[in-house]
Parts: C-alpha cells; sequence; structure tokens
C-alpha cells in the first residue's frame, strides 16, 4: 500500500485556499457595506440638521437674529451653517407673489455632493 500523505497535504493546501480567498471575499464585502452605512448616517444627519433649520426659519420668518439659528451672512440673501461633515445653505429665491417669502435649504458634504434640498416658505407680515 502507498503513502497517501502527500496527497492529504495537497488537499489540505487547496482547502486553505479556497478559505483564504473566501474570506478575503467577506472582507471586501464588509468594507464595502461599511462605506455605505456610514454615507447612508452622514445624509441622515444632514437631512435632520437641514429640516431642524428650515422648521426654526419658518416659525421665526427668516429672522436669523432670533438666536436658534446659528447662520453666518455670506452675502445678503445667503447664509451658510457650518457642521463638521456638511454644509447647509440657506438661499433666498424669488417667490412670485409679495406675500410670500421663499428660501431654499441645501445641505452638502465636503466633497460637494447634495445630501439634501428644498424649500421652505412662509406668509410675510403686512404693513398696516
Amino acid at each position: 500500500m502507498k503513502n497517501k500523505s502527500p496527497l492529504q497535504m495537497i488537499e489540505f493546501v487547496i482547502m486553505l485556499l479556497v478559505f483564504a480567498v473566501l474570506s478575503a471575499l467577506c472582507l471586501r464585502t464588509f468594507f464595502y457595506a461599511n462605506g455605505i452605512s456610514t454615507k447612508t448616517a452622514l445624509r441622515d444627519e444632514a437631512i435632520i440638521e437641514a429640516q431642524n433649520t428650515a422648521e426654526l426659519l419658518s416659525y421665526h420668518k427668516g429672522d436669523f437674529s432670533a438666536g436658534e439659528i446659528d447662520a453666518t451672512a455670506l452675502t445678503d440673501g445667503h447664509w451658510q451653517i457650518e457642521h463638521e461633515n456638511f454644509t447647509i445653505d440657506i438661499v433666498a429665491t424669488e417667490s412670485g407673489s409679495p406675500l410670500l417669502a421663499v428660501y431654499t435649504i441645501t445641505a452638502t458634504d465636503n466633497s460637494g455632493e447634495i445630501l439634501a434640498e428644498f424649500p421652505v416658505s412662509w406668509q410675510k407680515e403686512v404693513a398696516k
């Protein structure tokens, strides 16, 4: 009877190679999923902050000096709120009506990709 140890050794090496390839594929998938999860968490945080800013802006009827909105005025009708991973831009837009104030709120990440964008509007006070 012949010795079968070289055959068993080759089978063992092939089995190790298969497991190594499969584990590399699993690690790659885990890193890809982690990147997607991080980006989704950033987008969700930016959307919540932009929505909170829109609600405060609507509540205070565009008064940035109310104290709750921490915005730095860049130019007339354009404000910016800086966060660690994203920026919220608030831009006054034309409504077409003298009684309606409309602002566009845009959240962008540090690379410039738009994470959220939506308008907010309210009725202006009528002078008596």
